[in-house]
């Protein structure tokens, strides 16, 4: 594992949620975007050494946020990576 882990994912259909947030953070950290739930997985079995946190959208097309989760605790990534989720579904479930 890397010493200093200093990239964000941040994974969102929506690509003003990812400029938003890569303007909020890009001065600190490399930021990497995915704009669907298969490109966040591929991109975090590609940079898992080196990711420090990921925002990640819940509702995305190909792959749910719900199917990386799940993909991050069977690869045990979950133990390692901080994931903050973020979501502009306006209901109680």
């Amino acid at each position: 594992m890397s010493e200093k882990r200093n990239t964000i994912l941040i994974a969102d259909d929506f690509l003003v949620n990812r400029q938003l947030l890569k303007i909020i953070f890009q001065e600190q950290y490399e930021i990497l975007e995915a704009e669907n739930g298969k490109e966040a997985i591929t991109l975090l079995t590609r940079y898992q050494d080196e990711i420090a946190l990921i925002f990640l959208d819940l509702l995305m097309p190909v792959k749910s946020g719900i199917e990386v989760l799940q993909f991050m605790e069977e690869e045990q990534l979950d133990k390692s990576i901080p994931v903050i989720v973020i979501t502009g579904e306006a209901t109680d479930e």
